[in-house]
């Protein structure tokens, strides 16, 4: 009795110790995880900011840090259009400002909105899709979409 007692306790054991090293119960990382381990590092770039003026293009980008600072770099083109002029010749002179800014950031809602906090003021947006290099987000406030498109060094 002693013996199958302890037999049942060694291959009791032995089970144990086999589906502690089993790696099918492997830990995923959550939704959340994921978007901020794939938003973290790199610069993305706002797809509906390109503008070209001088034969240069600019853009809008967003760099998200690990501990929640965002630093976001913003144009604004102005153009000159010269009144009665042809189209080719419209939209001759234009200047670009660049603002940096710092803001801060963090996901929300299991990872379904991002808070950003920046100059005073808070913004929700929602994450409507993501991939490895593309996340679209959503505005509700003012019905915008933009497009995050990783910049490629």
């Amino acid at each position: 009795m002693r013996k199958l007692l302890l037999l049942v306790v060694l291959s009791l054991n032995l089970f144990l110790l086999q589906s502690c090293f089993d790696n099918n119960d492997e830990v995923k990382p959550s939704e959340e995880e994921q978007l901020a381990a794939l938003l973290i590092g790199p610069t993305w770039i706002v797809e509906e900011s390109v503008a070209e003026c001088n034969d240069q293009e600019y853009y809008a980008s967003m760099q998200f840090k690990e501990d929640g600072i965002l630093l976001t770099q913003s144009i604004l083109v102005m153009t000159t259009f010269i009144e009665g002029a042809n189209e080719e010749e419209m939209g001759i002179s234009c200047d670009v400002e660049v603002t940096d800014i710092v803001a801060s950031w963090e996901l929300i809602e299991s990872g379904k909105k991002m808070k950003v906090v920046s100059e005073g003021f808070t913004f929700i947006v929602d994450i409507v899709s993501m991939s490895d290099d593309k996340i679209v987000i959503y505005d509700p406030i003012e019905r915008e979409v933009a497009t995050l498109i990783k910049k490629n060094m």
